[in-house]
This record gives C-alpha cells, structure tokens and sequence, in this order.
C-alpha cells in the first residue's frame, strides 16, 4: 500500500480547515472472518484480502501529516478494521511513536486507535 499522497486533499483544504480530525488507515481487510462484520462479506472480494503497511510506512504517512503546512487538525483516528493484528508489529509501532515523543517531542495532534478484541 502507498503512503497517503495529501496534495490530492489540498484543492479541498478551505473544507477540511473545518475539521479538527483527519482519519487514516495502515491497513484493509481483516484477517478473521467474524459472521457478523461486513468486513468478512463474501461478496466483497478485496475485503478478503489483508494488506498491511509496513511499521517504517505508518510512521512516515504520521510525518508527512505533521509536516502538511495547511492541514490543522487536533486529533488523529486510525480507523482499521483491527489495529495491526500481528502483536509484535504492533509492538514495535507503539516504540516508534514513543522515540518520535522522546525525541521531537511528540506530534501536534492526538492519535486516536481503536483496538478490537
């Protein structure tokens, strides 16, 4: 998967200014198949693909909203369907945010991720 390309969102920035939020995906798909997700509808075959980026990806689309000049927003979500599944990925995303806190201080929003058990 691409790292987000936000020039695309820039000819609606005036709209997006009215927003404090901006959501983000690392992912598509799920890797269960739950009776009662629409995410594990058969008759959606991409949703039976998973396709996860990379740890060194997620944190640079996090860059590339920070450093975006004239998107403003308070918080964050990452909307997955389920929130990296692998736990050692998750693992190592969570001590790739902490050096970006320990060593920049942090980022100019919130992250907002919902984990599903």
């Amino acid at each position: 998967m691409p790292i987000i390309d936000l020039s695309l969102f820039e000819k609606y920035k005036d709209a997006v200014k009215e927003f404090s939020y901006f959501y983000l995906d690392f992912s598509r798909g799920c890797p269960f198949r739950c009776k009662f997700c629409t995410n594990s509808t058969d008759y959606i075959q991409s949703y039976k693909m998973v396709r996860i980026k990379t740890i060194k990806k997620c944190i640079e689309e996090l860059n590339v909203i920070k450093n975006t000049k004239w998107l403003k927003i308070d918080n964050l979500y990452i909307s997955d369907p389920v929130f990296l599944p692998n736990k050692k990925k998750r693992e190592e995303f969570y001590e790739e945010l902490n050096k970006i806190f320990k060593e920049e201080g942090g980022l100019p929003f919130e992250i907002q991720i919902y984990e599903r058990v």
